[in-house]
């Protein structure tokens, strides 16, 4: 191993450290092993510095990303491991706090449920493009397909995600009423 790459792996960390671990845990892989997962990206990426020709490095990262989640999810199901979400994190001593923490939990687990319903295609052109709000030019260079496809893969994504939240909304709003009556 070379400084001048450990250096470089460094600087993308620092860059992207974030990105990658949005993607990862968006990817679904779940909150106990995001932190790893994310470790393993950089891990690969400095493995494969030497090959790496500066060129979009988000990209490169997302693509390792995607690579690793998927081994991660592979190797689960063949432990027969079941991917589900950790317990609820850790709320501030007030009661508000703990609402907002149990709140922003049950919110972060619809949005994995829905993001689970949408296919790889489907998930990573969502990810990239409406959550990260990069470019359809630049998502669809990443991914590797033609923009209307890009587009097309998009509105399907779309559609499936307000679906999912909505029924999810409906039932949240029930269940609000009826703790209220």
């Amino acid at each position: 191993m070379d400084s001048n790459d450990q250096r470089r792996t460094q600087d993308l960390f620092e860059q992207h450290g974030r990105f990658v671990f949005r993607v990862v845990r968006r990817l679904g892989a779940p909150a106990r092993d995001v932190e790893d997962l994310t470790q393993e990206v950089f891990i690969v990426a400095h493995r494969l510095m030497g090959s790496f020709d500066g060129e979009s490095p988000k990209g490169w990262l997302f693509r390792i990303a995607t690579r690793v989640v998927a081994d991660y999810r592979r190797r689960a199901s063949t432990r027969r491991e079941v991917l589900g979400h950790a317990g609820p994190e850790e709320a501030t001593k007030s009661v508000d706090g703990q609402e907002r923490a149990l709140w922003s939990t049950q919110i972060r687990a619809a949005l994995d449920d829905a993001l689970d319903t949408l296919s790889d295609d489907e998930r990573a052109i969502f990810l990239l493009h409406e959550l990260e709000e990069l470019p359809m030019r630049e998502c669809v260079a990443l991914i590797g397909c033609p923009q209307q496809t890009g587009y097309s893969r998009a509105k399907t994504a779309r559609g499936k995600m307000q679906r999912y939240l909505s029924a999810y909304s409906k039932i949240a709003t029930s269940l609000e009423l009826r703790q209220v009556v």
